[in-house]
């Protein structure tokens, strides 16, 4: 699929157009506000916030220093994985420094 400038730039205001339609919208008080506060809406905006940067970064990332990017995402399920383990069973160990400390 082949877009001409023109059509980028149409697609890229609709799509500021809807994202400003929506922040007006809900600045109103026309939604309801258990849906604006709820916390699957800061879960799925911070979601997307971070997916795009992670994927901007990590193409950035993987360009110019091939699979040593692998490293970051590695490094990051590591992270999780122990913070989730700690949480889970309360026990100290080296996940437990880990993630503390860093």
């Amino acid at each position: 699929m082949v877009y001409s400038v023109s059509d980028l730039i149409l697609i890229a205001c609709g799509y500021l157009f809807f994202l400003f339609m929506v922040a007006w919208i809900t600045e109103r008080g026309w939604l309801p506000a258990r849906w604006v506060r709820h916390p699957a809406v800061y879960v799925f905006s911070l979601g997307v916030y971070a997916s795009a940067w992670a994927v901007y970064g990590s193409v950035g990332y993987a360009y110019q220093y091939g699979y040593n990017f692998l490293s970051y995402f590695l490094g990051i399920s590591g992270n999780t994985c122990c913070k989730i383990y700690n949480t889970t069973y309360r026990r100290f160990n080296f996940c437990s420094w880990l993630v503390l400390d860093w």
